[in-house]
């Protein structure tokens, strides 16, 4: 969360509340592309660039939202850790990462 300074990485002004815990704007944190696919990658899906910070609105529209009103979000996420993801050892399209996030 620290790289996104307790911003959501969709929409900076995302401004819900502000975390009792840390005095920050709440922020949560999400895996671009879900563990449950680790068994599809020869490396983790659990590094610092598979990991987006983001509110907790557009965190729900990922995982509960239609596909159509999640594109949006996950593409912008994508398209931002893409170069992350690929020194990560992560080469996926976008259209590999909607498959992904179709459950």
């Amino acid at each position: 969360m620290g790289d996104a300074d307790y911003l959501c990485e969709f929409d900076n002004q995302h401004k819900h509340f502000v975390s009792k815990f840390n005095g920050k704007n709440y922020v949560e944190a999400h895996h671009l592309i879900p563990m449950q696919y680790q068994e599809q990658f020869d490396c983790s899906l659990d590094i610092h660039a598979n990991i987006v910070s983001i509110c907790l609105v557009c965190h729900k529209k990922i995982h509960f939202g239609h596909f159509e009103d999640k594109k949006e979000v996950l593409e912008k996420l994508f398209n931002s850790r893409r170069e992350r993801l690929i020194k990560g050892g992560i080469n996926i399209s976008l259209d590999e990462l909607y498959i992904y996030s179709q459950d």
